[in-house]
């Protein structure tokens, strides 16, 4: 699985991405409420977060970067989780 936030023809660095049962992004938890603001402080982190510890409800900020530097960020709530899938919604702000 691998996400793609931009609208651009500019190729993308992926967003997510579940590899050996681990969510890779740089990312931080954030509470259940989280807005942009919440999202645009720092603490995050790149070494990504095990399935294991992910469960319906838990939100994730994720940031991402354009190869022009354009920073993108995400709230993403776990819907539900597993070795090879995990679903969730996402909300991007640009």
């Amino acid at each position: 699985m691998a996400g793609d936030w931009g609208e651009s023809k500019i190729p993308y660095v992926t967003d997510l991405e579940l590899t050996n049962g681990r969510l890779e992004a740089e990312l931080r938890m954030v509470p259940q409420a989280s807005d942009r603001a919440d999202c645009e402080v720092t603490g995050y982190d790149s070494e990504g977060i095990h399935v294991a510890d992910l469960s319906p409800g838990t939100v994730l900020c994720v940031r991402s970067r354009t190869p022009t530097d354009e920073e993108h960020l995400g709230r993403v709530t776990i819907r539900k989780a597993g070795e090879e899938q995990v679903s969730f919604d996402v909300l991007v702000w640009r």
